[in-house]
C-alpha cells in the first residue's frame, strides 16, 4: 500500500517494536487508512529503562506505522554496547577526581 510517509510494510502483529511513545511495545493490529499509513495499535511491555510493565490491565496504545521501528536482536546487543561505554565513560571521568 502505497503511503505519504514511510513506514516499514513488514511489520506483523505480535512483533517488539518502539513507537511513539516511550518503552518497547509489541503489536496488536494495524488500522489501515486510505491513502494513508496505518494506524499501528500496540501494548507496552517493557519500559524505556528496561523494566517489565506489571500492570494487569496495560493500555493500549496507537499511532501512525511511520513512527514504529523494529526491535531486532542486533538492535538490543548494538543498545546494550553503547549503554556499556557511556558507563565505563562516565567511571572513568569520576575516577579522575576520588582522591580515597
Amino acid at each position: 500500500m502505497s503511503s505519504r510517509y514511510p513506514w516499514d510494510e513488514t511489520l506483523t502483529v505480535g512483533e517488539l517494536v518502539t513507537a511513539y511513545e516511550k518503552g518497547y511495545h509489541i503489536i496488536l493490529e494495524f488500522k489501515h487508512r486510505g491513502g494513508s499509513t496505518p494506524l499501528v495499535y500496540y501494548r507496552r511491555v517493557v519500559s524505556d529503562k528496561g523494566a517489565p510493565i506489571k500492570t494487569k490491565t496495560p493500555a493500549t496504545l496507537c499511532c501512525d506505522a511511520a513512527y514504529v521501528r523494529r526491535v531486532s536482536r542486533a538492535r538490543i546487543d548494538a543498545e546494550w554496547s553503547e549503554a556499556l561505554e557511556a558507563a565505563h565513560t562516565k567511571r572513568d571521568n569520576l575516577l579522575r577526581y576520588v582522591t580515597s
